[in-house]
């Protein structure tokens, strides 16, 4: 073969394998990129299956105090080479029952959250119209065939709430309003009115602005009356459990709802058990976890 032609051919085998080593190393690249990325899929999944067993775990440490001698302080602490739990827990009659058959003190509710007095009467409307077994619209509420005009599926449920974010499907409820007042409402608590002693400063703040309580100046400590009309004792039977795991970067929060045993021989019951969206008192609790002691 002529020299020519085998510096021809030597060249193109070289060229050639340049090209094989070029298309290998992308591959490598490629391969590389794509077990790094696995490999960090697969450390999330992780974090965040121990982040969530830690947050059950915070559940059962809420259910131990709760049922040993009923201390609702929060707790933030840690687990060596495991994560950080914080568990908060509330006493469910410190809220506003969604079931309740208090209009006035829904009314009251609902404007002290900024809604106007008659948009407050539409939506308390709405709310029993949803509960109620009839198909007879209150002044302002919405019964079934509201709910086909506005090109709905579905209807009142004519029956009682069973959880708070049943309150999405409750026709005409502005959002602003309706997500504000979730954290304050129960479904576990069937009184006629709220706990005074067990509610947050601010559900208080909300209800005394809506009955129309003047001067009352929310400064830490000062805590308004509720009206008579307004309030029950707890019977200390219902307890929200909000408990977040924090493993590496991954959080994870499981809120339930406990009826605590009242007489010998019953044994404690969940209510609810679900996966919670991490809120600002969630943020606020967990930037004590700097300093937590061990668990």
């Amino acid at each position: 073969m002529p020299s020519n032609a085998r510096d021809a051919d030597n060249g193109f085998i070289l060229i050639f394998a340049i090209a094989v080593c070029l298309l290998l190393a992308v591959i490598g690249l490629i391969a590389g990129r794509s077990v790094q990325s696995a490999l960090r899929e697969t450390r999330t999944a992780v974090d965040i299956a121990q982040a969530r067993a830690l947050a059950d775990g915070g559940v059962a440490l809420g259910v131990a105090r709760v049922q040993s001698d009923g201390d609702l302080e929060p707790v933030v602490c840690g687990l060596p080479r495991a994560g950080l739990v914080a568990v908060s827990i509330t006493d469910e009659a410190g809220k506003v029952p969604l079931n309740t058959q208090n209009r006035a003190l829904l009314l009251a509710f609902f404007s002290g959250l900024g809604a106007s007095r008659d948009d407050a009467q539409t939506v308390v409307a709405r709310i029993f119209d949803y509960r109620d077994a009839d198909d007879v619209a209150l002044s302002g509420g919405a019964e079934r065939e509201a709910y086909a005009a506005a090109g709905l599926a579905f209807g009142p449920k004519n029956g009682d709430f069973e959880s708070v974010a049943e309150l999405d499907r409750v026709l005409g409820l502005a959002p602003a309003i309706r997500d504000r007042a979730k954290p304050h409402l129960t479904t576990a608590v069937a009184a006629g009115g709220v706990d005074a002693a067990a509610a947050s400063d601010v559900l208080l703040q909300i209800v005394a602005a809506g009955a129309g309580a003047g001067g009352f100046t929310a400064s830490f400590g000062d805590r308004p009356d509720l009206p008579a009309a307004f309030s029950a004792r707890s019977t200390r039977t219902f307890y929200r459990i909000r408990s977040i795991g924090v493993a590496e970067s991954a959080r994870y929060v499981r809120e339930t709802v406990i009826a605590r045993p009242r007489r010998p021989g019953e044994t404690l019951r969940y209510i609810s058990w679900m996966q919670g969206e991490l809120d600002a008192n969630d943020e606020a609790l967990l930037a004590r976890g700097g300093s937590a002691p061990p668990c």
